[in-house]
């Protein structure tokens, strides 16, 4: 015990006249530690903000969740209680994720027809056949589009007595030779034994911005309907409320498409969403058939490989860094005590 002595003294003598270089050591050792023990912290916010500038950055319609339901009634309380479970099925697989929903639907194709006017026994028989068309509705679809000519449709909550007021994209109306103003028919397949339906062009239409998210990657939507057949577009009232009086016994097809917020998905997050939107299609095929299409799983997996961030690497990069901060200290401590 009394041979520690001297060596204690020493001890203590020695950091008494190397106190700038013990106290540099200290300080080394104590910015090592920090930094590695904040390695787990900044390993996930670093992976958080390149998983959120990657997705981001990501093309128009990837960070989209589409389910469509074709050969649907055309009624609204059905409508609304097969929404209401696709919506329920979707909030619990993406979670806080969510952005965003637009619903649309469209009827089945009919032949756009001109009709003579006047007088006399061909009055209002049908004249020219201006291809095929489909009428339809999208959420919202009014705050995205500008209107050129005309005016926007009315809602017709009953199809007796008017014409449908119908809105027309510019690409249409061009092709078509529509105009406000102008009046056409529809015309079902003659198997289904539904009279000419007459429509009214209101006004003419186009994309605010083709490339929002709201379009999902499909600028032509306003333009084109399934197969290529002319969009006419009509209020969700009139497609609800019109269109079955005047197209009874027809079947619709209906499409939710739901957005994601980057800024919302965390790397922790990645797997489990992946996992339930990869399940989603099993879940909703008890529902008429709804079918799920979406690289969204496979995107947001993508996006959070981040190559560089892994934590080993991650590691090593704070340990050299706080290594050449404690050289730095124990360089200038070395100067100040010479």
């Amino acid at each position: 015990m009394l041979a520690l002595r001297p060596l204690a003294a020493l001890a203590l003598g020695s950091l008494r006249e190397h106190w700038r270089i013990t106290l540099a050591l200290l300080l080394g050792a104590l910015l090592l530690s920090s930094t590695l023990a904040a390695v787990p912290i900044a390993h996930e916010r670093l992976r958080d903000a390149a998983l959120r500038d990657s997705l981001a950055a990501a093309a128009p319609g990837t960070l989209e969740l589409r389910v469509t339901r074709e050969g649907v009634a055309l009624d609204r309380v059905a409508y609304q209680d097969a929404q209401a479970a696709v919506d329920q099925a979707v909030a619990v697989a993406l979670g806080e994720a969510i952005a965003g929903q637009t619903r649309s639907g469209a009827s089945g194709q009919l032949t756009l027809a001109t009709v003579r006017g006047g007088e006399g026994p061909r009055a209002n028989t049908i004249e020219d056949d201006l291809g095929q068309a489909v009428l339809r509705f999208r959420s919202d679809l009014e705050a995205h589009v500008t209107l050129l000519e005309g005016r926007a449709p009315e809602a017709l909550p009953r199809g007796i007595g008017d014409p449908i007021p119908v809105l027309a994209a510019a690409g249409t109306a061009s092709r078509a030779g529509l105009a406000p103003g102008m009046e056409l028919v529809l015309v079902p397949r003659r198997a289904t034994g539904v009279p000419p339906i007459p429509i009214i062009v209101a006004g003419i239409a186009a994309p605010d911005d083709p490339a929002s998210p709201y379009w999902g990657g499909r600028p032509g939507l306003l333009e084109r309907g399934a197969g290529g057949a002319f969009a006419l577009w009509v209020p969700e009232t009139t497609f609800f409320g019109a269109l079955p009086d005047l197209l009874t016994r027809s079947s619709a097809a209906f499409e939710a498409t739901y957005t994601v917020n980057p800024d919302a998905v965390r790397t922790g997050d990645v797997a489990t969403i992946a996992a339930r939107v990869r399940a989603l299609p099993g879940q909703l095929a008890a529902l008429g058939g709804a079918e799920v299409e979406s690289d969204l799983a496979r995107a947001i997996e993508r996006a959070a490989d981040v190559p560089g961030f892994d934590l080993p690497g991650l590691t090593l990069r704070f340990g050299q860094i706080a290594a050449a901060a404690g050289l730095l200290v124990f360089g200038a401590a070395s100067l100040l005590a010479v």
